[in-house]
């Protein structure tokens, strides 16, 4: 690889674990989550340091009679060695170092840090060879995602927009510094090719599908469908990621005449799109379908192809009061496997 240590640089609810996962499929290439940003307490030590050295380090504090006895032995260059050592020594934990070729970690608690331009040059200095990547996403779509919901949407993208201004700006003219928007990430095309052709990595377009097919970092428990629903047990070919049904609009009208029953559905597995949501209450086939809008979901399950669009819909007006609907998954050649039910 080009590089020896990697930095993914962004904020919460961007698609990082989604980024994380990419790189750790990289052989040797080893990139930790969050840490609570602990880099930061070291740089501001450092900044500490640099400053007792500056302003008493002159030629008194070397009598244990001063006050600022010893400060100038204090050796930034010292510093920085040692907590390099450290921080490596941290993000190996049980790794055989020789099997790591680079190293490093993602981080979304950059927004508000203090002297952000200086913190991101001592990050530079602290890693050997390092790839700065910068991931952004549409800040709509932040901002209705998650813990950012509770704040004013228009306050969250101002934010946003300063601190993407405020990286540019740092970055301007680095040659190891790569800018790459989640839209890029998960359509897996060139953008992404010209990332791994930055790390000096191979790049798979096959491989990569496989890595963003699979949920990262919001992953539901089993049977976590909602009050009104049962999720099944789902077959030996099928892994069911979320199925929750919307009880409060299983008797709502539609247009005075239909009743509609509505709910979440995300398998793991990638399916053909001749694949079909197949319900039936008893003997009779319930019109049905699949592929609604899902933004909440897109969310939870950020990079899984599928979840912008896994919301489904059942005309359940011929069904009388308490009767179950079996939700089943059907391919073009037939096959069927149950994946869930709905108690009306």
């Amino acid at each position: 690889m080009n590089y020896s240590s990697v930095l993914v640089v962004t904020y919460g609810r961007s698609g990082s674990t989604l980024l994380q996962g990419v790189l750790n499929s990289i052989a040797g290439c080893v990139v930790r989550g969050e840490n609570e940003n602990f880099c930061h307490g070291l740089f501001l030590a450092y900044r500490a340091m640099q400053a007792a050295r500056r302003t008493h380090g002159g030629e008194g504090a070397r009598s244990p009679t001063d006050p600022w006895y010893g400060a100038p032995e204090l050796d930034p260059e010292k510093f920085l060695a040692d907590a390099s050592a450290l921080v490596r020594n941290q993000l190996l934990g049980e790794l055989d170092p020789a099997s790591v070729r680079c190293l490093g970690f993602k981080e979304i608690r950059y927004i508000g840090a203090t002297h952000l331009a200086e913190y991101l040059g001592f990050l530079e200095r602290l890693f050997p060879s390092a790839a700065i990547l910068f991931l952004t996403r549409d800040h709509d779509s932040v901002s209705r995602s998650a813990w950012w919901r509770e704040n004013d949407p228009q306050v969250v993208k101002d934010r946003l927009a300063r601190f993407e201004a405020e990286v540019g700006t740092w970055a301007r003219g680095r040659s190891n510094y790569f800018h790459i928007d989640y839209a890029d990430l998960v359509a897996n095309g060139a953008r992404v090719e010209e990332m791994f052709a930055f790390l000096g990595a191979p790049y798979s377009r096959a491989t990569l599908a496989q890595v963003l097919e699979t949920p990262h970092s919001y992953v539901p428990k089993p049977g976590s469908g909602v009050a009104g629903a049962a999720a099944s047990e789902p077959g030996a070919g099928l892994r069911v990621l979320k199925f929750a049904a919307d009880p409060v609009k299983a008797w709502s009208a539609a247009d005075g005449k239909k009743r509609f029953a509505g709910g979440l559905l995300l398998v793991q597995e990638a399916m053909p799109s001749s694949a079909a949501l197949r319900a039936r209450s008893g003997d009779v086939v319930l019109q049905s379908e699949w592929g609604l809008p899902s933004p909440k979901l897109a969310s939870e399950f950020a990079g899984h192809p599928k979840s912008t669009n896994a919301r489904f819909r059942i005309d359940i007006t011929a069904c009388p009061p308490k009767a179950t609907v079996e939700l089943e998954i059907v391919t073009a050649d037939g096959r069927a496997e149950r994946v869930g039910q709905i108690l009306l």
